[in-house]
């Protein structure tokens, strides 16, 4: 993958994750019991559901960027980069830091 990465490049990988995330969900839900029991659902039928339609939707991104004619533009320049990171950076470190700090020292942060 070349820098910058192109939008169909990141649709491939934002498919991808979804999918990856999908089978992590289907794994655990089926451990947890995903069938119809004497009494009803079992705890994992409704996230089995669920994580078979976000699969299905991963793969559906991932074809769709795959049959796109040529490769697309670059996905953002450089400066447009650089204002994503601005944005999301503290965003990221805040989630981290919470458990460490928690919400009211953060929050003065």
């Amino acid at each position: 993958m070349g820098w910058p990465p192109t939008r169909r490049q990141l649709e491939v990988v934002v498919g991808l994750a979804f999918l990856g995330l999908a089978l992590v969900l289907i794994r655990e839900s089926l451990l947890l019991g995903a069938g119809w029991g004497s009494t009803g659902p079992q705890p994992g039928l409704f996230p089995l559901i669920s994580a078979v339609v976000m699969g299905l939707c991963g793969l559906g991104v991932c074809a769709q960027a795959l049959n796109h004619g040529p490769d697309s533009p670059p996905f953002a320049d450089p400066p447009e980069l650089r204002e994503v990171v601005r944005v999301a950076a503290p965003m990221v470190l805040a989630v981290v830091l919470v458990p460490c700090l928690g919400c009211y020292i953060l929050t003065a942060l």
